[in-house]
């Protein structure tokens, strides 16, 4: 795998603070990107435990921290409201369709900022920074991008949600 490359940033800034830090039920579970003032884009396993046979998880479980770092949460938190995913992941665990969404209960993207969403020509090589919550990192409270090549993946059919939702 090569060197670890990750570094570690205070979030007090855009866009590291509209990256948000997902619990479940108190514990560290996952992290999510601000796309809009009340919606996250995560990963699906995050919301659905993918295939027919999955479960959603509960929306009263949940908590968006945006900017979180080492028990500093700027911003407060957010609940969710509901919960999405796509299709080919909600019925049949499809790992290129591993995708989800939290509708949240708050428009904290309006204080933070959050990111846009687009269809980009393909830009192979490019270098990009992904910010995340890893779970091999600080016990995941402190946030950690990394610098890394994109790469053009099969598209996992989202935009399109399924029309099963959270209760």
């Amino acid at each position: 795998m090569g060197a670890d490359t990750r570094f570690q940033v205070t979030p007090t800034s855009y866009p590291e603070r509209a990256v948000s830090l997902i619990t479940y039920n108190g514990s560290t579970h996952c992290t999510g990107w601000l796309i809009s003032k009340d919606t996250l884009v995560t990963a699906g396993h995050c919301v659905h435990s993918g295939g027919s046979s999955g479960k959603w998880g509960s929306t009263a479980a949940f908590r968006v921290y945006p900017g979180y770092s080492n028990g500093y949460a700027p911003y407060g938190f957010c609940d969710a409201k509901e919960l999405y995913s796509s299709a080919g992941w909600v019925l049949s665990g499809d790992s290129n369709a591993d995708i989800g969404l939290i509708k949240l209960n708050c428009s904290v993207g309006n204080s933070t900022g959050y990111f846009s969403y687009f269809v980009a020509d393909a830009v192979d090589g490019k270098l990009v920074t992904i910010n995340g919550y890893p779970g091999d990192k600080e016990d995941a409270h402190q946030q950690w991008p990394v610098m890394a090549p994109y790469c053009v993946l099969p598209p996992p059919g989202f935009i399109t949600t399924t029309t099963q939702r959270a209760a």
